[in-house]
């Protein structure tokens, strides 16, 4: 999603009128990677509180809210 939102940035027919829309997709995406992270770590009984962790891995492996 990143790159795509970069690719978009750099074209000069760019006016940002989907900004809104971009920060909906990048919270959607965080949102599955979140889930997905809660999921992985329920199933292997590798965490005992994936919730809380979750964002937490989140920042740490893509960099938090960096947009």
């Amino acid at each position: 999603m990143e790159w795509l939102v970069e690719a978009m940035e750099l074209d000069e027919k760019f006016d940002g009128r989907y900004s809104s829309t971009i920060a909906q997709a990048l919270e959607m995406e965080r949102q599955r990677l979140e889930e997905a992270y809660i999921v992985g770590r329920k199933e292997c009984h590798l965490d005992f509180y994936p919730e809380k962790h979750a964002r937490e891995y989140y920042n740490e492996t893509y960099g938090g809210n960096k947009q």
